[in-house]
């Protein structure tokens, strides 16, 4: 699974099908992989930003998650001991 959170400048310059076809497909690679094509997709939105609109592009923010699925938390690995009720209560 992606998770893409990025202003609206990155958006100004993507649809959300260019982006995601971009984004999910390096879900699929290393950890390594998916940080090197993270940037590239920020730094390449970035050009088109300046190209777009000169000096006064802006707000080109954002921040790219992958979860796999059945691993840790995500899978509620984490945190799975059992609380009694006075502990949940803070008693």
């Amino acid at each position: 699974m992606c998770i893409c959170l990025a202003s609206d400048g990155v958006w100004d310059m993507w649809t959300f099908e260019e982006a995601m076809e971009r984004l999910v497909r390096l879900g699929e690679k290393g950890a390594e992989a998916q940080r090197v094509g993270v940037n590239d997709f920020f730094e390449l939105s970035r050009r088109k930003g300046a190209e777009a609109f000169g000096e006064s592009a802006d707000n080109l923010t954002g921040v790219v998650v992958y979860v796999q699925r059945g691993s840790g938390a995500a899978a509620g690995q984490a945190g799975t001991g059992q609380m009694s009720d006075e502990e949940d209560l803070g008693v």
